[in-house]
This record gives C-alpha cells, sequence and structure tokens, in this order.
C-alpha cells in the first residue's frame, strides 16, 4: 500500500478523498469487488492505533505516517474524545497522552490477569479486567472499584456515557457476549460468539458468529438484529471495534497474513487500511467525518 493513499485499478486515491471508501469495497492493490449504491462522497480524516507483530503502532490519516508507540504491548483503545489512548503492557494498563509525539507514561496501573480495556463515563473512567473481575479507574483520582465477577473477560467495550457495557467472557459453553446495564445492574446475554464491541451512543451491540464471517448487529434495548455485517468476500475477520462513529468498524481480516479494514455496518462496503503482513487489534479515531 502506498503511503496515504489505496491503489485500485492502478490508481492512487490519497485518503483525504475517500469517496470511494464507502460506495464500494474496495482492497488495497485490486480492482472494484462489487458494484454499489451511490452514496453522497465521504471525507475521513483521523488515527489509528494498532497491533503489529508485539508492539503498539499510531498511524495518521490522511498523511499515512506510522510511528510505535509501545513494545510488547498489546489491545490499544483510543478514548472518545480521542485526546488519550491506553493499551496493555505486561500486566500493567497504560494511558498516555495522544499529542506526545512520543507518548510519555502518565498513568500505569497493574494487574496479574488483564485481557482487555475501554474508555468510559465520557473518558472520566477506564474498565479494565483482571481475570474474571471488571475493574473502573478513576482517571481523576486513581481510585480503583470493582464492579462485578464474571467468566474470564477477553473483550470489553463501553458507550461513551458508561450506561452500557459489553464484554466478551468464556464460561464452560464457549465465548459469548455479555451486555451489561449500569442502570438497572442488569445482565443479558447477546449472542455465542466474540468481538464484544459497543456504539458510541450505546444503542448497538456486536457480536462475531458465523465461522468468522458475520458479525451481528443487536438493539440494546431489544436485543434484535438490527443489522448483519459480511466480511469481505472469501475472507474471515475478527476482533472488531467500533470507532467513534456509529457506522463504522475497525476489524482485523484474517488470513496467513493479516490486514486492518473499515467497514460500514450499513452496507458492508469496506476498505483495506494496512498492507498484508502482521496487523491486529485496531481501534480508528476520526477528527473529521463530512
Amino acid at each position: 500500500m502506498n503511503k496515504g493513499g489505496i491503489l485500485v485499478s492502478g490508481k492512487i486515491f490519497s485518503f483525504h478523498f475517500i469517496c470511494l471508501i464507502f460506495l464500494f469495497p474496495i482492497a488495497a492493490g485490486a480492482a472494484l469487488l462489487s458494484p454499489a449504491v451511490q452514496q453522497e462522497s465521504v471525507t475521513v480524516t483521523g488515527s489509528m492505533i494498532f497491533e503489529k507483530g508485539s508492539d503498539i503502532y499510531l498511524q495518521s490519516y490522511p498523511s499515512g505516517k506510522m510511528e510505535r508507540i509501545a513494545s510488547a504491548s498489546r489491545y490499544p483503545r483510543w478514548s472518545s474524545s480521542g485526546k488519550q489512548f491506553a493499551f496493555i503492557q505486561g500486566k500493567d494498563i497504560v494511558t498516555v497522552r495522544a499529542d506526545d509525539p512520543q507518548p510519555t507514561q502518565h498513568r500505569r496501573i497493574s494487574a496479574e490477569a488483564p485481557h482487555a480495556l475501554s474508555f468510559s463515563q465520557n473518558d472520566t473512567h477506564l474498565l479494565y479486567n483482571d481475570g474474571n473481575i471488571l475493574y473502573e479507574l478513576n482517571l481523576a483520582d486513581n481510585s480503583v472499584k470493582k464492579l462485578f465477577t464474571s467468566h474470564t473477560i477477553y473483550e470489553i467495550d463501553s458507550s461513551r456515557s458508561g450506561d452500557k457495557i459489553a464484554f466478551t467472557e468464556k464460561p464452560l459453553s464457549g465465548y459469548q457476549v455479555v451486555l451489561f446495564d449500569r442502570k438497572d445492574k442488569t445482565m443479558r446475554t447477546v449472542r455465542k460468539g466474540c468481538s464484544a464491541s459497543i456504539s458510541p451512543d450505546g444503542s448497538l451491540v456486536s457480536v462475531l458468529s458465523g465461522n468468522h464471517r458475520k458479525l451481528f448487529i443487536y438493539d440494546t434495548e431489544n436485543l434484535e438484529i438490527a443489522e448483519i455485517l459480511d466480511a469481505p468476500p472469501a475472507k474471515k475477520f475478527d476482533n472488531q471495534a467500533w470507532s467513534n462513529d456509529k457506522d463504522l468498524v475497525l476489524s482485523t481480516i484474517e488470513g496467513k497474513a493479516t490486514s486492518l479494514a473499515l467497514h460500514n455496518i450499513r452496507n458492508s462496503a469496506y476498505i483495506i487500511l494496512t498492507p498484508l503482513e502482521d496487523y491486529d487489534r485496531g481501534d480508528f479515531f476520526l477528527s473529521k467525518h463530512d
């Protein structure tokens, strides 16, 4: 993939002009995969944080500039404002400011078995697990509160307000996605599967199923299917994470080599954002989306 652009039928299109992104499902270095209904042009500007090998990287769009943020780290996640992000390094949960070119770790807490994390309550708190326990860190005073105990937790996502929390757990029957409502303190199993993620406004929750070929999107109020996002043709995908836009989800495209793709849940259109290498579990923050 050329820096800051995508290759479509032999031509380079800048990420600053992305009228094709959500009009056609496209893959880097390939021709258009299928036709789509004409829509209004879209311009996307933002930053993606992701795993590459055992390290964490940050890539900016439309420039395509990429820099390594941390080594031996995993599970990077943006805050809803894009002002900070967090990741796991060993047994530590680390939060950093996004405006620091080489981020200075300004907060680090430890857990015995952390797998996942998510900003919550309008970025004033950070959720993280320690095995089967979900904790909440108050970013103002560093106090930690235990929210609940479950089966071993592997993925966490929170609505912007923090009213709804989705997580993937693994009981004896296998992976399943569970929805926790903080207001009425109820837990509801959404579906067997993984890749728990929740839309910024808390109205939708995702579950990956169908042999990693379909992402089922459920309404969080009635748990009825609202949308079904298909994997790219002849591909499987995993590790979905909602961006700060309600319609756009980032995923890992699986295979011998992996890449990251941004999907529109309304029409299954997508774009491959990285080369086929060793990219995994990312999060995309859109600073501009017209």
